[in-house]
């Protein structure tokens, strides 16, 4: 790592270096005799006076350029002014950063946070690739501790944080022809809590170290059995990163909207921006659900179409009880990457905003339920799409640090008075059954129900509300550990899909605001949620996303004391 790290001779190129830790790191280089450092920054005249001090003291050594990061043509020239000046650039320092969760600066925030980092690391490593003639370099990812907690505060920028570093160190292992390097993972404050005041700023943060992490998979440029010199990744993270604090319900967004659909909702508002396919579909909902459904185009990559399909909605029913944020596009080609990332992540972010403004009781809103629908991919570390793994984990981190608000609220229950007993195996199961009736008579009942099937929980759930006329506690334990090709599907429906199923209808039965009396879920996850073992990846995802969406319900306003297992 020592000769890796040699300063000498390179050339720098730091954004965000006029102050803070920026403007350290260009320091360090210079006393280790950096060729050149360019400091890139929005402050003009802080960054002008900084390299005035530095070329004193190391003359002509140090160049400022202003570049605004959350701008792509703005980046694009400052890489090629360093390029012009140096012919080469060795190291990227991605250290501009906007702690801003603020409802008129988080999009901006994120740009620089997740996008910027993206941009910049992309474009170094087309320069670098030695297969492309380039020379190798390093490039320096910094993220926050806001990628490891799930902080309140500031979720959007702790989701970006994380999204930028998550990932391992398979391209350096020099038994896979790698150098032998090493990635640090220097992680910041937001990136491991989650601070309900900054939830743009943790979102983003988080990002930033998933990006990293997934792209320290893929850097073909570095392995040396192809033409690589090897080479090093830095991803300073912040604290938010390390913790996790109650969150995001992912995956089944369109899933939910099909099976409450005709049954509870007034109306399903679909927005997309393939108009003629959205019409003709909104077109067959109504033929089956009259007057049930709308269609509104709506292009999630811009603020302003956002805004305006969010009032159009209201417009026309007067309130929202759930907004699904199920847009996505899995698309890093290097055109189209940046809508990409608006799509996946500013457009959930921003309709989620507007939906917790709007649902907020203590504003006079009637609560809701908002459901952001992430990926298996931000459980991953593909090296074929970073930019989408980093959104979608960005995504799973700002529903996580939200669900810290405390505008939640709980009820704990106290009475027990009859347990059903619901499992696959019906002879065990009456077995067991009958067994806890000879103590407790009367007290225990058995349906045979397979948790993979809907139909099957749909009759079990009604049989137990026949039978007692309420459900006051529901515990999603069954389990199914097997990733093998011919039964890892039915393994994940009973291990992911079940628990949601069954998740829903008991929130819906139980909501105070509904005319229900209150009640607890417990989600029943496992160890393997925080494990990556390669011999049952699945069963490490299904539990990873039952803990994730547990997290995220807990902090909605009707739920109080959230426990999690």
């Amino acid at each position: 790592m020592t000769a890796q790290w040699v300063a000498q001779d390179k050339v720098f190129l730091i954004t965000g270096g006029a102050s803070g830790l920026g403007a350290e790191y260009a320091k360090i280089f210079l006393q280790l005799r950096a060729k050149n450092v360019a400091i890139l920054d929005i402050a003009e005249a802080v960054g002008k006076t900084f390299v005035a001090s530095l070329n004193e003291k190391y003359p002509g050594k140090a160049m400022f350029i202003k570049c605004d990061v959350s701008k792509e043509d703005e980046i694009k020239t400052a890489f090629q002014q360093v390029l012009d000046a140096n012919k080469r650039i060795d190291v990227i320092i991605n250290n501009a950063g906007v702690g801003n969760d603020s409802l008129h600066q988080w999009r901006t925030a994120s740009e620089v946070n997740w996008q910027g980092v993206v941009s910049f690391t992309l474009k170094g490593m087309e320069h670098m690739r030695k297969d492309k003639e380039g020379a190798g370099g390093t490039i320096i990812n910094v993220s926050s501790i806001a990628a490891l907690c799930k902080c309140a505060p500031f979720p959007i920028y702790g989701g970006a944080k994380l999204a930028v570093g998550y990932s391992s160190m398979e391209h350096m292992r020099k038994d896979k022809g790698g150098t032998g390097g090493t990635i640090i993972n220097i992680s910041s404050i937001a990136a491991l809590c989650k601070y309900p005041i900054y939830p743009t700023y943790c979102g983003s943060k988080i990002a930033v170290l998933h990006f990293g992490q997934t792209l320290s998979v893929s850097m073909e440029h570095m392995r040396k059995d192809k033409g690589g010199t090897g080479g090093t990744i830095i991803n300073i993270s912040s604290i938010s990163a390390l913790c996790k604090y109650p969150a995001f319900p992912t995956y089944c967004g369109s899933k939910i909207a099909v099976l409450h659909f005709g049954q509870t909702l007034s109306n399903v508002a679909v927005l997309d921006i393939a108009e003629a396919v959205g019409k003709t579909f909104v077109a067959s909902l109504n033929e089956k659900y009259p007057v049930k459904a709308m269609f509104i185009k709506c292009d999630v990559s811009k603020e302003d179409e956002i805004k305006t399909a969010f009032q159009q909605v209201l417009d026309a029913n007067k309130r929202k009880d759930v907004i699904i944020n199920n847009a996505g596009i899995f698309n890093d080609s290097p055109h189209l990457w940046r809508t990409a990332s608006d799509v996946n992540w500013q457009g959930v972010v921003s309709f989620t905003l507007k939906g917790m403004e709007h649902m907020r009781k203590d504003k006079g809103g009637t609560g809701g339920t908002i459901i952001n629908i992430s990926s298996a991919a931000a459980l991953l570390k593909c090296p074929s799409f970073p930019m989408y793994c980093g959104a979608k984990l960005a995504v799973l981190h700002f529903g996580q640090t939200l669900s810290v608000s405390k505008l939640i609220k709980s009820k704990r229950m106290t009475s027990k008075k009859n347990v059903a007993v619901l499992d696959i195996a019906e002879a065990v199961g009456k077995t067991y059954v009958a067994s806890l009736n000879e103590t407790y008579p009367g007290k225990a009942m058995f349906i045979k129900c397979d948790v993979s099937k809907e139909d099957e929980i749909k009759s079990a759930f009604q049989q137990v509300l026949d039978a007692n006329k309420r459900i006051d506690v529901i515990i999603n334990n069954a389990g199914m550990l097997n990733d093998s090709p011919h039964l890892w599907r039915t393994a994940c429906d009973v291990n992911w899909q079940g628990s949601v199923s069954f998740t829903l209808k008991g929130m819906e039965h139980m909501r105070k605001d509904k005319g229900g009396a209150g009640g607890t879920i417990i989600n029943i996850s496992s160890a393997a949620a925080l494990l990556k073992s390669p011999s049952f990846p699945m069963y490490c995802a299904a539990k990873l996303a039952v803990l994730h969406f547990s997290q995220t319900l807990s902090k909605l306003r009707h739920i109080v004391r959230p426990a999690h297992f």
